[in-house]
């Protein structure tokens, strides 16, 4: 009988380690769903507070959305240098289990955030870490850059890349890579 009791108290503690676990990767609460709520009903002053405090205990999405609204300029004053701070933290390699377009969104701030400062070759490589996770404007933005030296976050210019990456872009149905692509006859030129 002892031991059925032990076996019983074993699995409740699992089940519950195994819930908090998952409660912390997802952030779900009351809380959570009220912020992303006011966030999906253009509340964003208020979602931002919401998003503050739910940053102060802990979840591991509110600097997503932190991120996003101090870059964006949604609900808040835009701070650039703390919109990277709340990245770094999302972006944390202890934080991996985030939605992937998620990641990728932040990928793609920051290299605006870098674009915006100048550092053009910081900001290509975020573009690059979007593009790379399907962001389909990252793709665009990112073959965009391959073609001449006048486009934002231009690196280098190469006609291959840039249809490469145009041509993720256009298979996701971004019609202005589609565009370029013609624009440029880099289909005939590079397709294989």
């Amino acid at each position: 009988m002892q031991s059925f009791k032990n076996k019983i108290i074993l699995v409740i503690t699992f089940i519950f380690l195994n819930l908090s676990m998952q409660v912390s990767y997802a952030c779900i609460s009351n809380e959570y769903n009220k912020a992303y709520s006011l966030y999906r009903n253009s509340d964003y002053s208020d979602s931002a507070k919401a998003f503050i405090e739910l940053y102060k205990k802990g979840c591991p999405t509110s600097p997503y959305f932190l991120g996003i609204f101090y870059t964006y300029r949604i609900g808040v004053k835009q701070d650039l240098d703390l919109a990277k701070k709340y990245f770094d933290v999302f972006l944390d390699k202890n934080n991996s289990k985030q939605p992937r377009h998620y990641r990728a969104n932040a990928y793609l701030a920051l290299a605006y955030i870098y674009k915006t400062q100048g550092q053009i070759e910081q900001a290509n490589q975020y573009l690059a870490l979007s593009a790379e996770i399907d962001n389909t404007e990252a793709m665009f933005f990112l073959g965009k850059s391959y073609l001449a030296s006048n486009q934002p976050y231009h690196v280098e210019t190469n006609p291959k890349k840039a249809f490469y990456w145009l041509n993720k872009a256009a298979q996701n149905g971004n019609i202005e890579a589609m565009k370029l692509i013609y624009d440029n006859n880099l289909y005939s030129k590079y397709k294989d």
